[in-house]
């Protein structure tokens, strides 16, 4: 899967400044225009590996996974018009 995503960029005088809209943290500095965007996609990169690895790690601690379990069968239930009451 490929997501495209909107880098903001900007010259400060001797520096570039730039962040990733839609990640929030994604954010760098650098001298030069390339070596920002290079920083840019490496802090995505890592941003969203870190945030999955969170994900992963709540997904299959301890009733984590009973948990996540009765939201998706009460999603599901909402998606196919059924009505959720006393499933969980």
């Amino acid at each position: 899967m490929k997501n495209d995503y909107t880098a903001i960029i900007t010259k400060d005088e001797d520096w570039w400044l730039g962040w990733i809209e839609e990640i929030p943290g994604a954010n760098a500095q650098e001298k030069t225009r390339e070596e920002l965007l290079i920083s840019l996609k490496e802090a995505a990169k890592d941003i969203i590996e870190l945030r999955r690895e969170q994900f992963l790690t709540f997904l299959f601690r301890p009733y984590g996974t009973c948990h996540i379990n009765r939201l998706l069968s009460i999603d599901i239930l909402s998606l196919t018009g059924q009505s959720g009451k006393g499933h969980y």
